[in-house]
């Protein structure tokens, strides 16, 4: 019981690799276990995602979006979108594996319209391709670094 590696002892490099693989695995196993006990939650103020790792990010104060596509294969069919909404170094990241992502996206863009950020070309083609019109910036946002009193 136990297996092969359990009656004689691994070289040390043997060790450190699968020493390594065990921890990315149970990394990738605490991701998924937290994954599993969180939801998004919409609302008219903000977006929160409730559980463990427990985040809200208030509309009015969202800096940054970003949605990204990555495919599994050569021809782009396959794939995931991921959207990034940022708030003063916080982010809070969605995969497109969840249910409702695009209203989830849409109410993210419009939000992002009105606090004037300007998206990036590559957002703006995935948001094309899930049938989102991206809207242009309402508004500038302002540079609070360089206001004068």
């Amino acid at each position: 019981a136990g297996g092969p590696l359990a009656a004689v002892e691994p070289a040390a490099p043997v060790g450190y690799t699968l020493g390594g693989l065990g921890a990315l695995f149970a990394a990738f196993g605490l991701r998924t276990a937290f994954r599993h006990a969180s939801r998004i939650e919409l609302s008219p103020e903000g977006i929160a995602l409730a559980g463990p790792l427990a985040i809200r990010l208030p509309w009015d104060g969202i800096t940054g979006l970003s949605l990204r596509y990555y495919s599994t294969q050569r021809d782009r069919r396959g794939g995931w979108m991921q959207l990034r909404l940022r708030r003063r170094g916080r982010a809070l990241v969605i995969d497109s594996t969840i249910e409702g992502f695009a209203t989830i996206v849409r109410a993210a863009t419009e939000a992002a319209a009105r606090n004037g950020i300007v998206l990036g070309d590559a957002t703006r083609t995935n948001l094309f391709a899930l049938g989102i019109e991206p809207p242009e910036p309402r508004r500038p946002k302002r540079d609070t670094l360089h206001m004068q009193s």
